[in-house]
């Protein structure tokens, strides 16, 4: 059973609620990925890297409920002047997990990187230690077009 999360599925979604955000700089931005995965002391490692215009104020304002995944429910949320960190609970396929989000804006909105680490509670027995982290590094590269 998988349990990768694409970090890029997670983010860059236009959202309802702009209670709890971060914004970068509009333009073209690109970024590099690494998904771990550790199911039973096996590691699966995936990396990705792409490229994306962000022009619009929807996708260059992040937002908590972009970030967390289908299946979770944000906690405790931390801000600061360089960007927040949200605890999550989460449901994936009936196993229970935790986890949190950290995203961080440098630069003056440009770049930035950000982390989501979910692991299983210790009581759940039918996996042991399941552990998906992906982190990714942004950065604008200059102007759409």
């Amino acid at each position: 059973m998988k349990y990768i999360l694409p970090a890029f599925a997670l983010a860059m979604f236009p959202a309802a609620a702009f209670a709890q955000s971060v914004t970068v700089n509009p333009g073209q931005w690109e970024m590099e990925q690494l998904e771990l995965q550790i199911v039973n002391g096996d590691m699966v490692e995936n990396r990705t890297s792409m490229s994306e215009c962000w022009s619009l104020p929807a996708q260059t304002r992040i937002n908590v409920s972009d970030m967390v995944p289908q299946g979770c429910v944000s906690g405790n949320i931390e801000s600061d002047a360089t960007g927040m960190t949200v605890e999550m609970t989460c449901n994936m396929e009936g196993v229970d997990m935790w986890g949190d989000y950290d995203i961080r804006i440098y630069g003056d909105g440009e770049s930035m990187a950000w982390r989501l680490t979910l692991a299983t509670y210790v009581e759940d027995t039918r996996f042991n230690d399941v552990i998906t982290s992906n982190y990714v590094i942004a950065k604008r590269t200059g102007t759409c077009g």
